[in-house]
Parts: C-alpha cells; sequence; structure tokens
C-alpha cells in the first residue's frame, strides 16, 4: 500500500513539472511553503533546494504596489481566489501573474491551499498594445483634420467620424447608410470616365472634388484600405479624407501668378510667348494662319503724368478688357509690358478678315475711359507680323510686329501697320540701343558736366546743375538724347545710383582742390523717387552733414495725383538736408498746397517763358506773376535757358533772382569747372 502512494506521489510531480505553469502548496496556518513545482526555477531562477519551506522569499518578489491588493485577494475565509499581480525576480525583470487557489479544510480549519502560478506577461504586454492602438485609433478618429469612413460591400457607408460629415457639409452621425456616389464616388474607374471628378472605389491614394451637400466642391486626398475581416467580408473597406482645398488654390494661384499678369488678369509675356510658339507648331500641322499683333496705348505717358499712375492702372486695366472684347473666341491677348500687349490671331481667312479684328480693337480702344471726373481718350498703334512670311521663330515674329508697331507710331498712331523687312532697321537700332545703354552703365562710361548758376544782379556764383553724359563712340551724348528711352526702357533705375556715385567723387575732388562750388543741383525723375532702392540709396549718402549742400531738381509732373510716394520721398530727402528745387515752372502741373509744403529752395521758370514772343508785352506780365507766385512761396526764382544779353537783361528786370544758361557759362566737366571758377577769381564778378 505504502508503494503505491509513493508512486502516484511520483506521477503527480512528474505531472505538475511538465506543466508551464507553477504548482504549489501551503499551510496557511504556518506559513510555509509544502511543494512547489519545477516551473518556479523556470519562472523565477530559483529551485525549491533553495526556498526550501520559506514562501514569504516568493512574496518578497511582488511588486510593492501590488501587495495590498494581493493580500486582500488572499483572504482565508474564501474558498478560492484569483488575482493578478507584478513580480520582479532577482534578475531585474518584469513579470505579470496571476495567482488561482483553492481552500482545503481540515477538521473544519483552514489547513492546506493548492495553488497554480502562471506567466500572464505576453497577455499583458498585447493588452498594452491594444490599448495604445485603440487610443491611437480613437484619437486619429476624432483628429479635426482627417476623415474617417467605413464602408461596407455595398458601397454604402456603415460608420463616420464628425470631421468626415462637417467636411461634406452634414451633421454627425448623418451620413450613415448614404452611398459613396452621394460624395462623388463611384463603383469602379471605367464607370467614372476620364474626365469624371467621381472618385473610384479602388486602393490607394486618389486626388479629387468631393461633393458636398451644399453642391459645392472640395478638394481632397482620398485614400481607401481594404479592412479584411471586418464584419467577415472582404469588400469592408476604410475611407481616409484629407482636405486640401486650401492648398489647391494657393497652388492654382501660384500657377496662375506665374502665367498672368497681376495688373490685367491677362497671359504675362513670358507665357504669351509660350503661347505663340504653341500656335504656329498648331498652325503648320492644321495648315491654319497665324498672326501677331503688337498694341502700344499712344499717349499713355501723358495718362500718367496728367492724372497718375492709379489713373494709368485704370488705363490699363480696361483697355485689357476692351481687347479682349474686340477679339474673337480663339484668339489670345496678353500684356507684354508697360503698355502695350500682344494679340494672337489663328485660322483667319486673309487680310479681310484679320483687318475686320484690328479695326474693332482700335475702335475699341478709342472709346472715352471715365475715371472719376476725368474722361480720358487714348487710342492704339498696331504692328501686325504674319507667320511665317515676317518670322520663323516666335522671336523673330515678335521683333516684327514690335517694328511695325513703331513704324505706325511714329507715323501718326490710331492705326495698325503690316511689318515690312525695311522697319527691322529701326528695330535694330532701338534693341543697340538698349544693349549700349545696358554696357555703357556697366563698364561706366558716363560722367557729369556742370553748368553755373549765378546771382542774376551780381553774378556770383550760387551753385551748379550736375548733368549726366555719355560717352559714346568718342562723342558726348547729352541727356536730352537718352534719358525718355531710359524712362521707357526701365533702365532710369539703374542710372541714380551711377549718377549719385559721380556726383560724390566730383564734390570730394572740388573739396580737396579747395573749389568752392555752392550747391550741387542734380536731377531726379518721378519714377526714381518712387523706388524704394532710390531712398535706400540716398539713407547711405557719405557725408557726415547728410545731404546738406545738394538740391533735388523735380518736374512739376510730382505734383500730379497719387504721386504719394514721390511726396513721401522728397519730405525724407529734405530731413536728410537736401533741398528741393522744381523745374519747368508754370508748364501747368503744380499742385500749389503740396509746392508749398516741401518749401522749395528753388523753383526755375519753364523755358517757354522766354520765348522771344513771351517776352513782349502780356508775356511780360506773365512772367512776372509767375516770379510774383514763386516768391510768395519764399522761393528763389531761377531763370534757365539765357542765351543772349536781352533775355538776361530781361530777366533781371522781372525779378529773377539766379540765372542759368549758355550766356554766361557752358556745360562743362568737373576740371574746366574748376578752371572756370578759379579764371572767374580774377575778375570782376557779375556783367
Amino acid at each position: 500500500m505504502r508503494r503505491s502512494a509513493e508512486e502516484s506521489l511520483a506521477d503527480f510531480t512528474r505531472v505538475t513539472d511538465a506543466l508551464s505553469e507553477v504548482v504549489w502548496q501551503r499551510d496557511m496556518t504556518l506559513g510555509t511553503l509544502i511543494y512547489a513545482s519545477q516551473g518556479i526555477e523556470r519562472l523565477l531562477g530559483i529551485s525549491m533546494s533553495e526556498l526550501g519551506s520559506d514562501a514569504s522569499a516568493i512574496d518578497a518578489l511582488i511588486a510593492p504596489e501590488d501587495i495590498d491588493r494581493v493580500e486582500a485577494a488572499r483572504d482565508p475565509r474564501g474558498r478560492e481566489w484569483s488575482v493578478e499581480y507584478r513580480l520582479r525576480p532577482r534578475d531585474g525583470t518584469e513579470l505579470w501573474v496571476v495567482e488561482r487557489a483553492t481552500v482545503a479544510k481540515v477538521r473544519g480549519e483552514v489547513d492546506r491551499v493548492v495553488g497554480t502560478l502562471t506567466n500572464i506577461t505576453d497577455q499583458k504586454v498585447a493588452e498594452v498594445r491594444e490599448h495604445e492602438q485603440r487610443v491611437i485609433i480613437e484619437a486619429v478618429y476624432r483628429a479635426p483634420f482627417m476623415g474617417i469612413a467605413i464602408v461596407d460591400e455595398q458601397s454604402r457607408v456603415t460608420q463616420a467620424n464628425d470631421y468626415f460629415c462637417e467636411l461634406l457639409g452634414y451633421a454627425p452621425g448623418s451620413v450613415d447608410g448614404m452611398p459613396l456616389a452621394a460624395f462623388g464616388y463611384v463603383e469602379d474607374d471605367l464607370a467614372a470616365g476620364p474626365s469624371s471628378d467621381a472618385i473610384p472605389l479602388m486602393s490607394g491614394l486618389n486626388t479629387r472634388l468631393l461633393l458636398c451637400r451644399d453642391g459645392s466642391r472640395r478638394w481632397a486626398d482620398v485614400e481607401r484600405r481594404a479592412l479584411v475581416g471586418l464584419g467577415g467580408d472582404s469588400g469592408t473597406a476604410m475611407f481616409v479624407v484629407r482636405d486640401i482645398t486650401q492648398l489647391r488654390e494657393q497652388t492654382e494661384e501660384l500657377s496662375r501668378r506665374a502665367t498672368t499678369d497681376a495688373a490685367t488678369g491677362l497671359l504675362n509675356r513670358e507665357h504669351f510667348q509660350h503661347t505663340l510658339a504653341r500656335q504656329i507648331v498648331s498652325g503648320d500641322q492644321k495648315g491654319s494662319s497665324v498672326a501677331l499683333v503688337w498694341v502700344d496705348i499712344d499717349h499713355f505717358k501723358e495718362v500718367n503724368d496728367r492724372h497718375g499712375h492709379a489713373a494709368g492702372d485704370e488705363v490699363l486695366r480696361r483697355s485689357a478688357e476692351r481687347i479682349e472684347a474686340a477679339v474673337r473666341s480663339n484668339d489670345i491677348v496678353g500684356r507684354l509690358g508697360g503698355d502695350e500687349f500682344g494679340v494672337i490671331l489663328t485660322r483667319f481667312e486673309g487680310a479681310a478678315e484679320l483687318e475686320t479684328v484690328l479695326g474693332r480693337i482700335l475702335s475699341a480702344l478709342r472709346q472715352p475711359i471715365a475715371i472719376g471726373e476725368a474722361e480720358i481718350v487714348v487710342s492704339g498703334s498696331l504692328g501686325v507680323a504674319v507667320y511665317p512670311e515676317d518670322g520663323v521663330a516666335p522671336d523673330t515674329l515678335m521683333r516684327s510686329a514690335d517694328a511695325a508697331m513703331y513704324a505706325i507710331k511714329k507715323r501718326r498712331g490710331d492705326g495698325f501697320e503690316y511689318f515690312r523687312p525695311e522697319l527691322t532697321r529701326e528695330a535694330e537700332a532701338r534693341s543697340s540701343m538698349r544693349e549700349d545703354i545696358a554696357s555703357a552703365i556697366r563698364d561706366e562710361r558716363f560722367t557729369l558736366f556742370y553748368q553755373p548758376i549765378l546771382d542774376a544782379t551780381t553774378g556770383a556764383l550760387w551753385g551748379v546743375e550736375a548733368l549726366l553724359r555719355w560717352r559714346r563712340n568718342g562723342d558726348v551724348v547729352a541727356a536730352e538724347h537718352f534719358i525718355d528711352f531710359c524712362e521707357s526702357s526701365g533702365q532710369i533705375r539703374d542710372l541714380a545710383p551711377l549718377t549719385f556715385a559721380l556726383l560724390r567723387g566730383d564734390l570730394d575732388a572740388l573739396r580737396r582742390s579747395g573749389t568752392e562750388i555752392g550747391r550741387a543741383c542734380v536731377n531726379v525723375s518721378v519714377s526714381q523717387l518712387e523706388d524704394k532702392t532710390f531712398t535706400e540709396l540716398m539713407n547711405w549718402w557719405p557725408s557726415p552733414t547728410g545731404l546738406a549742400g545738394v538740391v533735388m531738381e523735380i518736374t512739376e509732373s510730382v505734383f500730379l495725383p497719387d504721386h504719394h510716394r514721390a511726396i513721401e520721398t522728397l519730405h525724407h530727402l529734405t530731413h536728410l538736408g537736401a533741398e528741393i528745387s522744381v523745374d519747368d515752372f508754370g508748364s501747368g502741373y503744380s499742385n500749389l498746397l503740396l509746392l508749398e509744403s516741401l518749401a522749395p529752395t528753388c523753383i526755375k521758370l519753364d523755358k517757354s517763358f522766354l520765348a522771344s514772343r513771351a517776352l513782349a508785352g502780356r508775356g511780360d506780365e506773365l512772367s512776372s506773376a509767375a516770379i510774383k507766385m514763386a516768391h510768395s512761396l519764399q522761393s528763389i526764382v531761377v531763370a534757365e535757358g539765357i542765351e543772349t544779353d536781352e533775355q538776361l537783361a530781361s530777366v533781371r528786370g522781372l525779378g529773377a533772382n539766379l540765372v542759368q544758361g549758355y550766356a554766361m557759362a557752358t556745360p562743362m566737366p568737373r576740371d574746366d569747372l574748376v578752371a572756370w571758377i578759379r579764371e572767374r577769381k580774377r575778375e570782376p564778378a557779375g556783367r
């Protein structure tokens, strides 16, 4: 009988040792460990021989934060318990275990407890990860930037987050059961067709227009992911929707800006040229005609001078609209720059149809433009070049049309001119002029000449006017022969830093030589005053006294409306020490209030007052009135353009303070000016 019991115990031990769980037995009264299977060593790295009967050695490995919970579960008054807790073995790891136990009572009292200890670490880790995933999924599902919709195999929404609903204009939870087609989806890309905005039910990322509840559309990136097994059917899918409407609009706006002119909305010059090239290729392929019309707005500079740049911009915008309205639907209009436009005419049958369109453009441009209380009248000069007779390459065709436009503009304007080969020479001359000026600026082939300004009574030197000269092919070219061209070509901006650098160098040289010249007047255009780089240039004028001694000579056109920037710049220059001189006073543009606010040091009479007729009879009265008005502004009056002794005597008698002109001295280089001043010191002053 004893042998049978021992054999049974051996069988029990073999079975428990083979289990992954630890099987144990405790005496709860004495608190001793009676038995533990070999699983204890696998779990904790402690053998039964090391433990002996000390059950507290295992309890000592329980995580401190779990001890109270374990002790509460081990209630001997109950028949069984189950509790999960953490163990921290000697190797530093942390294990999750579940302890299950059954209480055995002997003689009515608790005697033994039999239980198991199971390692559930992997299960717990999986549960934590699952919880984290649920938290992440919940966060994504509730994200205020991502729409999510679950769709069944019938392409109907079974669930959608709030953002998906709000994006499409629906109340949260109201899209359940709706078909994808309601939002612009279709079953497959074949049904959608090549031009459809619908979103095909296919995996991957698609950029499409979504249909909102109110009928509007929103651009979105839509990604479809199959959810195999959800609901037991692989047809179930999740759609992730990201609204990219704003990004798409910004991208389209940048693209539009890259191809269109901001002021008129027409194609810009670069894109217009690309379009011309494509039309030429298309015309060759289809055997259709192509003509290029270069349109220049006549008298546009006068519009800017008389009415200001805001009015000029409005004239350009209205002119662009009228040109577009005058051409046919298949014709293309672009802005080439400044007051110039281009029109590509295609598929026309001979000169008669072409000239009909040209006539409509001219007629449209002649219509008065009402801006405020002003009625502005302009016209157009149209140059026409036909492909391939007048040029095969787009650039050649552009030059031919430009040359034809200049020909009609030079003759009378307000009409059209076809290109003729001899016009190429004129176009080449203008191109050569532009290149020569650019080269001269780059190589510093400009210099300053100085014309003295004298006291009208004593003949004493009051100052000088700095006049820009261009050294070209051995000649010295006066400013009146290139300044207007520089204004139209935009090169006037590059002349400002060059002019003031020359002036700075000459003033330093004159100072070192001990030559006193008084004030130095320098001409400044409205476009330069409105260029912020000019203000920056003046801010860095290298003199401890600022711009003291420098007189900025401006024309009356600066006082026209919408030249606020120029007026602000002039006020800033006076703060830097500069003085102001108004040229051509009496030409008709002056705003007396603005003129008074600038407190100009000098006012120069318009040269027309010095004409022989103007100085006789009523002309004397007009000149005298202009001088009195200038004096009322506390300004010095300068009579320029004095070429004869008679003119000198007349302006003295009318009250001019200063005189300037060939009768006293011609413009001269700096070194000649030094010699002229030294020579005068040896002679009695004045005339």
